[in-house]
């Protein structure tokens, strides 16, 4: 695809058996013609790919110093009381609710289009056909089953 942009013109006329044509054109007065093709790009290759360098060692490692061990723990000094508590204020009394402004009523709602049925394949329902051979294959072996029942208790 490209971003060229040409200016055809489009005739549109009754043919006088109720169809319509239409004829389209370019300015200068050639008809148009669509082509479309599309080539598969080609991946191109890096030309010289560059390898990475030599990966450097990593120096020798440095073992952890000696760990030191903590100093003697300090006691918590006495705890001091908590001073006497304070009572709580007089609560104060809300101020009166003010209403709510009267509600606005909603917009009627706008009628939506009809719904238009796609005229597609004509099929029936996926009403589980898979099933259905295996519900017969069960019925052929039931059925030969009862008859071997049947057969042996006769003799």
């Amino acid at each position: 695809y490209d971003k060229t942009e040409h200016t055809v013109t489009v005739t549109v006329v009754a043919d006088g058996q109720g169809l319509l044509t239409a004829t389209v054109s370019y300015a200068d007065g050639k008809a148009v013609v669509f082509t479309n093709k599309y080539t598969v790009p080609n991946p191109t290759p890096d030309p010289n790919p560059t390898p990475d360098p030599n990966p450097t060692p990593d120096p020798a490692p440095t073992p952890d110093p000696a760990p030191t061990p903590d100093p003697a723990p300090t006691p918590d000094p006495a705890p001091t009381p908590d001073p006497a508590p304070t009572p709580d204020p007089a609560p104060t009394p809300d101020p009166a609710p003010t209403p709510d402004p009267a509600p606005t009523p909603d917009p009627a709602p706008t009628p939506a289009p009809p719904a238009t049925e796609n005229k597609g394949k004509a099929e029936l329902p996926n009403t589980g056909e898979a099933t259905s051979i295996f519900s017969a294959i069960g019925f052929v072996v039931l059925a030969l089953s009862g008859l071997v029942f049947f057969v042996k208790r006769k003799a």
